[in-house]
């Protein structure tokens, strides 16, 4: 994550010298926990999609999604996503909460669990 130009201070001499910087970061840098995100991010839309499509790959079953109830992010190694979704199943509409963890060139689904949203 880039830090702001005020989030950077340093010291710096000639150039033979060593050169001192150090970074403090934003008390808004998601690094660390899960915090909430729009539903209608971009990221999370697309960590949604890929969620129904992969369970639906893996169940054989026909999983359709219908919204992004809630969605939290967390940055790792990559991003987390927490998401509950609404989606239909077998002609119903259900709850569900799932995982999916993108390492900026893949994703991958890693709960999908039958759940009302909180």
């Amino acid at each position: 994550m880039p830090v702001p130009a005020q989030g950077l201070s340093g010291l710096s001499a000639g150039p033979d010298s060593v050169q001192a910087v150090s970074i403090v970061q934003d008390d808004d840098d998601e690094a660390g926990g899960p915090v909430a995100v729009n539903t209608s991010d971009p990221g999370v839309v697309a960590a949604a999609r890929f969620a129904v499509n992969q369970q639906a790959r893996n169940s054989g079953a026909t999983i359709r999604l219908v919204s992004v109830d809630q969605a939290k992010r967390q940055l790792v190694s990559g991003i987390n996503y927490f998401l509950c979704l609404s989606v239909e199943m077998g002609g119903e509409t259900t709850q569900v909460h799932v995982t999916v963890y993108n390492n900026g060139n893949q994703n991958r689904l890693g709960k999908w669990v039958v759940k009302a949203c909180d």
